[in-house]
Formats: C-alpha cells, sequence, structure tokens
C-alpha cells in the first residue's frame, strides 16, 4: 500500500475521498460521517510499499479529496428492456462520452448514459436501478477507445450539470395560443428578455417563438410537445440560443413565480378589499400579510407606498398592467406597494376557510 495506490483505487470508483490506514488499508468514500480530525502526530504508521510516506495509525486515517473527483459521474448501473433511462436513445460507430452528453443535453435530460461501447440513453429519472462494481462497466467507447462506454447491460450514468429544471420544451403553437397572457415582439429577443418580461407579470410560464416573440402565461392550454429539432430558430438577439420556430415554442416555467401573488389592480372608493385597512410609514408587503393574516382574510393588498388592505372578495376589479404599481413601499424600498388607486393584490396561503 502507498497513497498512490490507494488514490488510484477510489478514483476508479469516482470517490470523492479516500484515505490510508494501518500502514496496509485504503478506504474509499463519498462523505465523511462522525469524524474527528486529530494531531498530525496520531497518524505515525510508514506505508509498507513506500516507507517515505504515512499511511494512517491505529484507528487513525489520512484521508484525501479526490482531484479527479467527477461531480457529474454517478457510476455503472445494471440496465434492462425496461431500460434504466427512459428517453431519447441512440447508437453511432463514433460514440463517445461527450458525445451523449451533447445529445441528452439538447433534449434538457437531467440523465445521460453510454452502453455497450456505442450505445447513449437520455432521461430525467433513473427506474429500477441497480448500482454495480466499476469493473462490470468495460467496455471501450468506439469514438475514444480511452473511454469507458459502459459494457453488456451496463450502463455509465452521469447527471447533466446544465440541466434546466425550468425549461419544459418545444411546443406545436396555434392561433388559440398555448400562452394567452401578455405577448411582445422584438428585435432583440433573448430567452432571458422574455423570462424577465413574464416575471414582471407574475406569470408561471414564458415562451419564445420565431426568434423575435415571447409570450406569458399561467396556464399551457391545448399543448401538443414535439422533437426539440422542431424549435430551430435562433434568438435575434443572442445567436447562441433557440427561440422557438414557425409555430413552434421552446416554453419555460418561471422560477420565480409566486403563486399567491394575483396581480396589478385598479382601486376606487368603493375598494377593491373591503375588509379592514391601516395606513403606516413602515409599509412592507410582508407587514400588510400579517395584518391580514390575523384577520384571516384571503386576500390582502398594498397601495400608494403605505396603505394596507384585506379582504375576503375582490369588488369590481379591474386588472392593470403591472406598470402602473409602481410606487415603491416606504417600509421596504425594493419592493412595489401599488400606485396611485393601484394596488398590488396576493392571496393568503395561510387562509383557513372554516
Amino acid at each position: 500500500m502507498t497513497v498512490e495506490n490507494c488514490r488510484k483505487m477510489c478514483m476508479k470508483e469516482n470517490n470523492q475521498y479516500y484515505g490510508v490506514q494501518a500502514s496496509s488499508w485504503c478506504f474509499c468514500g463519498d462523505a465523511l460521517t462522525k469524524y474527528v480530525k486529530k494531531p498530525e502526530g496520531e497518524c505515525n504508521m510508514k506505508c509498507v510499499g513506500n516507507k517515505k510516506e504515512i499511511c494512517g495509525g491505529g484507528w487513525r486515517m489520512n484521508i484525501y479529496r479526490n482531484p479527479d473527483y467527477n461531480k457529474e459521474y454517478l457510476g455503472c448501473f445494471q440496465d434492462q428492456h425496461n431500460r434504466v433511462l427512459t428517453g431519447k436513445y441512440a447508437h453511432t460507430n463514433s460514440m463517445t462520452v461527450q458525445n451523449c452528453r451533447e445529445m441528452c443535453m439538447k433534449e434538457n435530460n437531467q440523465y445521460y448514459g453510454v452502453q455497450a461501447s456505442s450505445w447513449c440513453f437520455c432521461g430525467d429519472a433513473l427506474t429500477k436501478y441497480v448500482k454495480k462494481s466499476e469493473g462490470e462497466c468495460n467496455m471501450k467507447c468506439v469514438g475514444n477507445n480511452k473511454e469507458i462506454c459502459g459494457g453488456g447491460w451496463r450502463m455509465n450514468i452521469y447527471r447533466n450539470p446544465d440541466y434546466n429544471k425550468g425549461y419544459l420544451g418545444c411546443f406545436q403553437d396555434q392561433h388559440n395560443r398555448v400562452l394567452t397572457g401578455k405577448y411582445a415582439h422584438t428585435n432583440t429577443m433573448t430567452v432571458q428578455n422574455c423570462r424577465e418580461m413574464c416575471i414582471k407579470e407574475n406569470n408561471q410560464y414564458y415562451g419564445v417563438q420565431a426568434s423575435s416573440w415571447c409570450f406569458c402565461g399561467d396556464a399551457l392550454t391545448k399543448y401538443v410537445k414535439k422533437p426539440e429539432g422542431e424549435c430551430n430558430m435562433k434568438c435575434v438577439g443572442n445567436k447562441k440560443e433557440i427561440c422557438g420556430g414557425g409555430w413552434r415554442m421552446n416554453i419555460y416555467r418561471n422560477p420565480g413565480h409566486n403563486k399567491g401573488y394575483l396581480g396589478c389592480f385598479k382601486d376606487q372608493h368603493n375598494r377593491v378589499l373591503t375588509g379592514k385597512y391601516a395606513h403606516t410609514n413602515s409599509m412592507t408587503v410582508q407587514n400588510c400579510r400579517e395584518m391580514c393574516m390575523k384577520e384571516n382574510n384571503q386576500y390582502y393588498g398594498v397601495q400608494a407606498s403605505s396603505w394596507c388592505f384585506c379582504g375576503d372578495d375582490l369588488t369590481k376589479y379591474v386588472k392593470k398592467p403591472e406598470g402602473e404599481c409602481n410606487m415603491k413601499c416606504v417600509g421596504n424600498k425594493k419592493e412595489i406597494c401599488g400606485g396611485g388607486w393601484r394596488m398590488n393584490i396576493y392571496r393568503n396561503p395561510d387562509f383557513i376557510k372554516g
């Protein structure tokens, strides 16, 4: 045993840590469990394979972090007829790990795996999986003999680091739009520009189409998912991104969507919310929420920087563009508290109907 021998053994297992102990033992692992660090002098036994090195001591271990640990790599798994990865798959005589990764990235799948030298499988979940010893994945990739591409019914599986949980896919659009909220056309369209527009509307979904269009909405209506290749038009504002296609839309889920937020509404003398109300020079959205929670009201709204209104019904309401709610909260300048006769209204998540 030497430190290097231990390192190589644990590298083959793609473990994050390796440790040597009692001159001749090696241990591998991905986490340190119930560990207590001790003075270096208690690790005092020389390695049997190299007397110039220290290999721990009696119940003492020198532990190292593996510099070549691949966070993406999950291991060697047994495959079966009902596949471990059930998404897109492909066979090619030029297969490499990178080729497989790129194919599954295009599908925005969470996992990718290589098998039997020339096969690639994609998927978002591992089904009925059994992890096997690394030695059972022993077949070289046909496109790169320095890499391993699984084995017979054995798959090397990786996690896609660029997996976008918010991305839903490429969808067919129609005259009765898939997303029926606000939309816009611009010659500087990017995915990020569209996202920001729909975040301002607090919509749950946003989608880009035909290079320069953006659509927002809170539901997907009459949708049909299509192959990724049908969304093939570059964004006019960023040629490295795809912005849908002809009647094809790349749709994303807005990670910042606030389910409780309903929007910017017009208020009037016969208030939209007719319950308790209050004025304070320290008003914030949270302060208003807490006041209306105490009343167990279903809705709460902030207006004109310093006002809070509560209620169980929205009366004679008219929804307005978000830009009309433009006054900062007096208690938190980073928040918006409605505007002149404009109210940001929220649904109370802790409302108890009974």
